[in-house]
């Protein structure tokens, strides 16, 4: 691996580290509501930004809004590092689940934690 490709894998990892402090300090100060609206604002930006505008180039335009969605988080968290599988429960229903490693929590337990959405 370059010394640009271990720079900006580090800067990622800080970047990581640092928004998912943020998350929680937000989560352990704040109440249920301010949580819930930064949250939204924060992500509804994202969406905005680069959700809509990828579709076309990442062949998901035409797909039920259901199926684009999760394929694109699928898409989207795996170029992030996050280990995320796509899967139909039915044919309207897609899903996906996060595979995440408890032990990537700083001081976080070392087993391993499924979430599925």
């Amino acid at each position: 691996m370059s010394i640009e490709s271990k720079s900006i894998a580090a800067q990622a990892e800080l970047h990581h580290q640092y928004f998912l402090g943020l998350q929680l300090m937000v989560a352990v100060e704040e109440s249920r509501q301010v949580v819930f609206d930064w949250m939204f604002r924060l992500f509804r930006r994202q969406h905005e930004e680069k959700f809509l505008s990828s579709f076309g180039k990442l062949g998901l335009t035409g797909l039920p809004h259901a199926v684009a969605c999760a394929k694109y988080h699928v898409l989207s968290n795996g170029m992030g590092g996050v280990a995320v599988e796509y899967m139909e429960e039915s044919d309207p229903k897609p899903g996906c689940a996060f595979a995440i490693r408890a032990s990537s929590l700083r001081g976080g337990a070392s087993s391993d934690l499924e979430v599925f959405s």
